[in-house]
């Protein structure tokens, strides 16, 4: 209620990166002609299909690749609980995880603990945890070099990994509600 209140009072236009965001706002008190969508955007010279790709040493066949930052509400426990219902130890089938906020603002509350748990256990199917530090380069070459994105996420203002994973040439995979489907044509996606 504050920040409604604040907004009315003191904001000229609030600038959110989707329509579902924006929809958030409006639907929580803000005037709408207040509220402007400004859609993120990617750099076409880095996250292009043309280029290096790679995967860590230790990737299988296909590769299923998770890059977000490992908090509750980007669902990687989710993730591998629907990843460990479809596949089995003996699939030729990776899923890799990309945590890409261990070393920010998410330090403290990361799921990690539990996924590396989860990739210990040599009855689960094939889970490679890849943490180190990498550019948005080496990002890209990472989105070339799975065969599928997924992001199943409990909240989501934009998706900024889905738009550069579609921008590498990558389908992805990620919940019919929130944002995906403004960033991703239903031809390059899969909605659950």
């Amino acid at each position: 209620v504050a920040w409604i209140e604040g907004m009315e009072k003191n904001v000229d236009e609030v600038w959110v990166p989707s329509e579902f965001v924006r929809g958030v706002y409006v639907g929580g008190g803000v005037s709408p002609e207040k509220v402007v969508t400004i859609p993120l955007g990617f750099n076409p010279d880095i996250f292009t299909p043309d280029g290096p790709s790679w995967r860590p040493p230790g990737c299988k066949q296909f590769v299923f690749l998770f890059l977000s930052s490992l908090v509750t509400r980007k669902a990687p426990d989710l993730l591998v609980q629907a990843y460990n219902l479809a596949f089995s130890p003996d699939d030729d089938v990776t899923l890799l995880i990309h945590d890409s906020g261990w070393k920010n603002y998410t330090r403290g509350c990361s799921m990690i603990g539990q996924l590396a748990e989860f990739a210990g256990n040599p009855g689960n199917p094939h889970v490679l945890i890849h943490g180190n530090s990498i550019d948005d380069r080496q990002i890209a070459g990472l989105y070339r070099g799975c065969d599928a994105f997924v992001l199943p996420y409990r909240a989501e203002g934009f998706g900024f990994p889905i738009l550069e994973s579609l921008a590498c040439g990558k389908p992805v995979i990620a919940p019919s509600l929130g944002p995906a489907g403004e960033i991703c044509p239903p031809e390059c996606g899969y909605f659950v």
